[in-house]
């Protein structure tokens, strides 16, 4: 039985690039909101002279997030574990509250994302493209171990209990590994759980 257990955190380097990325927008959108409202004051069009203007305040709104989410993810690196495999289950953050236990685990396949085009010209043209791999477990009950609240996530967690869907997706994308170090991980408990059943 393995005894060490998988941890993923999110990746540092992209973290530091969202944040100068974030800094460098939210610079922008402050320099576009006042000039935006300084031509509105100075033409004096009335309220829909302001709508550039709330734009902008918009779009610094939505970049100074992202700053503070990248800052917050770089102040502290060993709290952001995004995804834990271990004895008592899968646990990742971005997909569930709680851990998926191994007695609700089928199986886990590793998936390509990328291969999903429903016509054949679009799936000759997807051929050329690098796989997205991302693990698909297998889950009895999904929607139970779904997160979110509220009417959308009421509504997909009704939609997935009433339909029978039972994948939940893993998708190691802005993490520090990558999908088959998952699935291996994943793999090894599954087959040590599956012999104690």
């Amino acid at each position: 039985m393995p005894t060490a257990p998988f941890e993923a955190h999110i990746d540092l380097k992209k973290m530091r690039s969202q944040v100068v990325f974030g800094g460098v927008g939210s610079v922008g959108a402050l320099v576009f909101l006042f000039k935006a409202r300084k031509a509105a004051w100075v033409t004096d069009q009335g309220i829909e002279a302001m709508v550039p203007a709330l734009v902008g305040l918009g779009i610094f709104v939505l970049f100074a997030g992202l700053l503070f989410k990248a800052i917050k993810a770089l102040r502290d690196p060993n709290k952001s574990v995004v995804l834990r495999i271990d004895d008592g289950g899968v646990s990742d953050s971005r997909v569930g509250n709680g851990i998926i236990p191994w007695s609700a685990i089928n199986k886990a396949e590793v998936i390509d994302l990328g291969n999903t085009s429903s016509s054949q010209k679009q799936r000759n043209e997807d051929n050329n493209k690098a796989p997205i791999h991302a693990i698909c477990l297998h889950v009895e009950n999904a929607a139970d171990y779904l997160k979110g609240e509220g009417t959308l996530a009421a509504t997909t967690k009704s939609i997935s209990a009433a339909t029978g869907f039972d994948e939940i997706i893993i998708n190691p994308a802005g993490l520090d590994t990558d999908a088959h170090a998952i699935y291996e991980a994943v793999a090894i408990y599954l087959a040590s759980h599956k012999k104690n059943r």
